[in-house]
């Protein structure tokens, strides 16, 4: 979600009170009480698409966060169940459909990718390894068209007024 930003030295509540009174992010206030601020800071930088820390793989990113943010690097791995309403709420908040589109392909070619590392390339299999190897160019053609989607969503290379960038401007030369 565009405008917020992380910064653990403020409050996440005093920054962002329009999030209190949402149920599932009102359970993150009452359950973690002095730590809800933090949660919320892990929720968004662990979730939100538009986080630097996205393009981590999930497990890596939620430990590393759990243990930045939390102090705890098995902290997701004990509250995940816990924070997973509040989680769902943020990505539906934040998402739009062609986010929600690229939220689904991120987490299939993460799923992929690591199937890929993990399988035996043998005589059974080494075929059909291969053609899930050479779809991954297509895989990448469809997030491209999504990128290419978010990114007039959020008015990347669009100018004031609506016009067209020179090619000067656009750095096409």
């Amino acid at each position: 979600m565009r405008n917020i930003t992380v910064n653990l030295d403020y409050d996440f509540w005093d920054m962002y009170p329009e999030f209190k009174n949402i149920e599932e992010f009102k359970y993150i206030k009452k359950e973690y009480k002095t730590k809800s601020s933090l949660v919320m800071y892990f929720i968004v930088s662990c979730f939100d698409l538009d986080s630097k820390f996205i393009n981590l793989p999930l497990d890596e990113r939620t430990t590393l966060l759990s243990k930045d943010y939390l102090n705890d690097k098995d902290w997701y791995k004990n509250n995940g169940s816990k924070i997973q309403f509040a989680v769902a709420r943020w990505e539906d908040m934040a998402d739009t459909t062609a986010s929600r589109q690229l939220r689904q392909l991120l987490e299939t070619m993460e799923k992929r990718t690591k199937f890929l590392r993990e399988a035996e390339y043998d005589l059974e299999n080494f075929d059909k390894l291969d053609k899930m190897a050479a779809n991954t160019a297509a895989l990448f053609k469809v997030f491209e068209t999504i990128e290419k989607q978010l990114n007039k969503e959020k008015g990347v290379g669009a100018t004031k007024g609506g016009h067209e960038l020179s090619l000067l401007d656009s750095d096409d030369i």
